[in-house]
């Protein structure tokens, strides 16, 4: 019998955390027609696998199929579609936590809107209800989560928007789409296998969609434990073959929020990042600047200013732009942006993220 929803769910996870996850799920879509289809990618953790046996007897909407061997999140979730009976197909990670009402919500919008190939909801860190993803963003061979780390009441996180790639820890597909545009390239093991099939969507002139009202926590980490094998190699393997048709949007995300603050004339650059396009990236984004200065300790998470910068630079008055891989890696600093207590200075990262950091580490 076809249902309307058909909820795909592969998983390698110790029994806390699918024990979480498979509770909240049964709480949050019960006012929809669908299934929960789950498949174990060589999944051998017996307290896991013995709860699951044992929910799949007490829901009926729940099924679960084992894989002998772990194949990988493409092969198990391409195993799950073909056993699926829904017209939509919602993949989710087992440590994604919606909120109740967020499922309905990416249906309807597929439902209301044609022209949408795939749409994500937001995705917060449960941690520190900051922002985990919001579709990817693009540069010159790198790719991250849009806004990540930003505060999910910002009016960039609050806007529902048209993306070029998506991330499938939550997202909806409708199957039709899905099985003459997918499946997921079995290629990859762990990684850019749901980036590379939402923009292979959005390359075959459907729209992938993020729906900011829709909210998901992202327990990150607990789903993907393998992410790192083979991850450079699957890495090259994607800009191999879609490379020259991604689209470069990082200055995108970037100018539409340069352009709602002021902008003052003469920056001096700070550059924390380890890539060399800024210059090219600043151009483009009509930042005026007479300085550019490399710091010493790039490609840290912590990058201590105290360290890096003379005291000239918390007592001159010139506005400073700081470039970073991410603008947390400044995070540590606070008393340093105090000091200084310029509201004009700005920090961009890879992560399409613009901020004031008096505004954000300060007020």
């Amino acid at each position: 019998m076809n249902k309307e929803l058909s909820i795909i769910v592969s998983f390698d996870n110790k029994y806390p955390l699918m024990n979480n996850f498979i509770e909240h799920l049964l709480k949050v879509t019960f006012e929809i027609d669908h299934e929960i289809i789950l498949v174990s990618d060589g999944c051998n953790d017996f307290q896991t696998l013995s709860y699951i046996e044992q929910r799949e007897k007490e829901v009926d909407n729940l099924f679960l199929y084992k894989l002998k061997e772990k194949k990988g999140y493409s092969i198990a979730n391409n195993v799950g579609v073909k056993k699926s009976k829904g017209k939509y197909l919602l993949f989710i990670n087992t440590d994604v936590f919606p909120q109740r009402g967020s499922i309905e919500l990416l249906l309807n919008c597929l439902k209301k809107h044609h022209e949408i190939g795939a749409v994500q909801g937001l995705l917060l860190y449960p941690q520190n209800m900051r922002v985990q993803s919001t579709g990817h963003v693009f540069s010159d061979y790198m790719n991250h989560h849009l806004y990540n780390g930003r505060h999910s009441t910002e009016i960039c996180v609050k806007t529902s928007a048209k993306r070029q790639a998506l991330t499938t820890a939550f997202c909806m597909i409708p199957k039709e789409i899905f099985t003459s545009i997918g499946p997921f390239n079995e290629f990859y093991y762990n990684a850019y296998d749901g980036m590379e099939l939402t923009l292979n969507i959005n390359l075959n002139g459907y729209k992938c969609y993020y729906l900011a009202e829709t909210i998901a926590f992202h327990s990150t980490g607990g789903t993907r434990k393998f992410v790192e094998y083979n991850n450079e190699y699957q890495s090259k393997y994607f800009y191999s073959h879609l490379g020259l048709k991604v689209k470069n949007d990082l200055v995108h995300y970037l100018k539409e929020q340069i352009n709602s603050i002021p902008i003052k004339n003469n920056y001096f650059v700070i550059n924390c990042s380890f890539a060399n396009q800024w210059h090219t990236i600043l151009k483009l984004l009509n930042i005026p600047y007479s300085n550019f200065c490399d710091i010493d300790d790039k490609n840290t998470n912590c990058i201590d200013l105290y360290h890096n910068l003379t005291y000239l630079f918390l007592t001159d008055s010139t506005p400073l732009l700081f470039i970073v891989d991410h603008f947390n890696h400044l995070s540590q600093n606070m008393n340093w942006f105090q000091i200084r207590n310029n509201p004009d200075d700005i920090i961009i990262d890879y992560h399409g993220n613009c901020i004031r950091p008096y505004y954000w580490f300060i007020k």
